[in-house]
This record gives C-alpha cells, sequence and structure tokens, in this order.
C-alpha cells in the first residue's frame, strides 16, 4: 500500500513540475477563428450529450432500474466533456497555435489514466461497491481517450505533413 502511494505523488509532482515548465512564460493561448469555431461546436455537442444523458437518467428513473447520484454526476460530466474534447482534438481545435508540446500532454493523459486504471482495477479486486469505483474508473477512461486522441490526432498530423 505504501508504494501505491509514493507512485501516485511521484506521478502528482512529474505532471506538476512538466505542466509548471511547459506554461512557464507562454503566451495567451490563441486560436484562430477555424478553431473557434469548432471549440464551440464542440462545446454545444458535450452540452447536447449531458442532456441526452441527463434525459437517459430520467427515463430510467422512472423505471424500476435506479441509479445512483454518484453514477449520475459522474456520468453527464464525464460523458459531455468526453464529446466536448474528442470533437476538438480530432477536428484540430484543441491545442493553440501557440502550444509547442502537445505530445507530452497526450502521453501526461496516458499516464495519469493508467494509474486511475490501476487504482479501478485494485477497487475491483476488494469487491467495492460501484459508487466507489465509479469515480476512479471513469476519471481513467476519460484521461486515457483524451491522450490516445492527442496522440492520434499529433501522428495524423505529421503523416500529413510529410506527404
Amino acid at each position: 500500500m505504501e508504494v501505491e502511494g509514493l507512485l501516485n505523488v511521484a506521478i502528482f509532482i512529474i505532471v506538476c513540475a512538466v505542466v509548471f515548465f511547459t506554461l512557464k512564460g507562454q503566451d495567451k493561448a490563441r486560436y484562430d477563428e477555424r478553431q473557434e469555431m469548432i471549440r464551440n461546436r464542440g462545446f454545444k455537442y458535450g452540452f447536447y450529450t449531458m442532456l441526452g444523458v441527463l434525459g437517459c437518467y430520467l427515463f430510467l428513473n422512472t423505471t424500476d432500474i435506479k441509479i445512483s447520484a454518484t453514477i449520475l454526476a459522474w456520468g453527464v460530466g464525464v460523458i459531455g466533456a468526453l464529446v466536448a474534447c474528442l470533437y476538438q482534438i480530432l477536428n484540430g481545435a484543441y491545442f493553440s497555435l501557440t502550444e509547442k508540446h502537445p505530445v507530452l500532454f497526450g502521453i501526461l493523459f496516458l499516464i495519469v489514466g493508467g494509474a486511475n486504471l490501476a487504482t479501478t482495477i485494485q477497487q475491483f479486486s476488494m469487491h467495492l461497491s460501484v459508487e466507489d469505483i465509479v469515480p476512479s474508473c471513469g476519471l481513467a477512461v476519460f484521461l486515457v481517450l483524451l491522450g490516445g486522441a492527442i496522440l492520434y490526432r499529433q501522428y495524423r498530423d505529421r503523416a500529413e505533413s510529410d506527404k
């Protein structure tokens, strides 16, 4: 148990150091008009997704299927944010024109998501309730998908520029 705690502290320190040193002295994020339109559309799709998930929850709540408030909060928030972020990443509007290290952020998302996935697996082995597992599982899925999408987008951009 002590090793897991030290690993979490080490990952936290590494993430804070990387974010601090990459953002230090950087100008305010600048997006062109195309990126602004894509970002706004991504936020709109994320909001509509949140409304849809909330509508499904309300419908399921009228039946015999009951969903806890923890799952509702994580489900609505994470799924809506995931849709908005993935739309922006895959359409090239997640990072500003001045961003210098998008691959580094993708790798950090994968590392932190992997650490949360390990926590989720440990919680499953301890037979905890679903409400206890949902936050770490939701965060793990969210970060791994974002990190993978960032790295995929960078790979795709590099392949297009090589042609």
